[in-house]
């Protein structure tokens, strides 16, 4: 069992905890964890971080943030316009997540949602930049589509995860990635194509 803010975790809640040890076993010094259930990986990363559990050093971004019927809706924060937005990371930031992970497209796994469609306009997500900023957090985002990806690029995020559907020629014409770095993955493709 696992306790933390006077909260007992067993069962599924554990699973953060066995993925540690594993990775620790293939002596991974470091690992980034962009969503979690429940706050969970908080207690795991403070456990890790503190030598009470064996495993590498995690930063943990907490519950992602994504629009009502999102990418990812059933375990994340949902938000809807600016405004919401700022409370989302507020309260990420004050569950003690060491960043920000902003849902900007459909997902492959969500059912209802489509990889291409650009789920959170720039605006709303230059708005949950700015906060975290406030809290000195750095902003990861969900982006598999075009547009979704760009909105993210203009709105400063500081890593675009997955950005399956970018160009290298939208991403030089567009200025995407003057400051943030893109973290490529094949697997939604994969999934994609069967």
């Amino acid at each position: 069992m696992l306790f933390h803010n006077g909260t007992i975790f067993d069962g599924n809640a554990l699973l953060p905890a066995e993925w540690a040890l594993l990775v620790d076993g293939d002596r991974i010094a470091a690992l980034r964890d962009c969503g979690g259930v429940g706050h969970v990986e908080i207690a795991v990363r403070d456990a890790c971080n503190s030598g009470r559990l064996l495993g590498p050093t995690l930063r943990v971004a907490g519950r992602c943030i994504c629009v009502t019927g999102g990418t990812n809706a059933a375990v994340a924060r949902v938000a809807d316009g600016p405004t919401d937005i700022v409370k989302a990371v507020r309260e990420q930031a004050h569950a003690g997540c060491d960043c920000i992970k902003l849902m900007a497209t459909g997902g492959v796994l969500s059912p209802g949602t489509d990889v291409d469609d650009a789920q959170y306009t720039q605006a709303e997500l230059e708005a949950g930049v700015a906060e975290a900023r406030r809290f000195g957090k750095p902003v990861a985002t969900h982006a598999i589509g075009a547009a979704g990806i760009l909105n993210a690029a203009r709105a400063g995020v500081d890593s675009i995860e997955h950005g399956v559907f970018l160009t290298a020629e939208r991403s030089h014409h567009r200025g995407v990635f003057k400051d943030g770095v893109g973290v490529p993955q094949r697997l939604p493709l994969a999934l994609m194509r069967g």
